[in-house]
């Protein structure tokens, strides 16, 4: 599983496509909190992650760089695994999920 740091949540200079974060938190937990510009798309139940997701990245390249959270880096794994399995190949884990994030006192939309 590919992790990244909240440090390392950072787009790339030269031109690079911007970063999608993928929220896979419930609704209600998103709405609770989470990081600014995270688009939500539940990873519950699983067997309807792939309609959720698809439509958020529909005409999006496949190389764009992805971020997935959920609350502790448990749900996003699952996410993760799908998205490579379909060739979302520049797809992350944000390690530690909201937990990590709220830890570090890091800035969150409520």
């Amino acid at each position: 599983v590919q992790a990244i740091s909240q440090a390392s949540n950072s787009n790339k200079e030269g031109g690079a496509a911007p970063t999608v974060i993928i929220d896979v938190r419930t609704e209600g937990e998103y709405n609770a909190g989470h990081i600014a510009g995270a688009v939500n798309a539940s990873f519950l139940p699983p067997w309807s992650f792939g309609d959720r997701v698809k439509a958020l990245l529909q005409g999006l390249p496949q190389e764009t760089p992805l971020v997935l959270i959920c609350l502790s880096a448990h749900r996003s794994i699952g996410a993760l695994k799908w998205l490579q399995g379909q060739g979302w190949l520049n797809a992350h884990q944000l390690e530690g999920g909201m937990q990590a994030w709220r830890k570090k006192e890091m800035p969150e939309v409520k």
